[in-house]
């Protein structure tokens, strides 16, 4: 942070930040040590915890968070499959999109191995239940 905090001092010109913002309180330290900064780009946060605008924001929709994670994995799961039109690519996709979600489970590593092993789209979704069961 001392590159940025010295850029921060020294720039002329309106600064955005961009750093690990991975939660309310991450956002809320940056507004409040650099209260001249204009906007705040949450990045790959936002992958690792899809209702971490809401959050900031204060305006979290109702229901439990794992059953609207849930939701958007296989939302995202459906429309990845509706423009790859292959299971290969979605698959592909859908795995990638953990390493940042699985952050957020009991059990990172273990979340890992078990969506890695998918070696189709009907697998992946079978283990993708499993997860969110032993989450919720």
């Amino acid at each position: 942070m001392d590159v940025f905090d010295h850029m921060y001092e020294e720039s002329t010109h309106p600064v955005i930040y961009n750093g690990d913002i991975k939660s309310p309180q991450d956002y809320e330290k940056i507004l409040k040590d650099h209260p001249g900064i204009q906007a705040v780009m949450i990045g790959r946060g936002l992958l690792a915890d899809p209702a971490l605008a809401e959050r900031i924001k204060g305006t979290e929709a109702d229901g439990t968070y794992i059953s609207r994670l849930k939701e958007y994995v296989r939302a995202l799961c459906d429309a990845y499959f509706s423009v790859y039109k292959d299971e290969r690519n979605t698959l592909f996709k859908m795995k990638e999109l953990w390493n940042f979600l699985a952050s957020n489970t009991k059990d990172p590593e273990k979340t890992l191995r078990l969506i890695r092993r998918a070696h189709d789209l009907a697998e992946y979704k079978a283990t993708v239940n499993r997860v969110f069961d032993t989450e919720g």
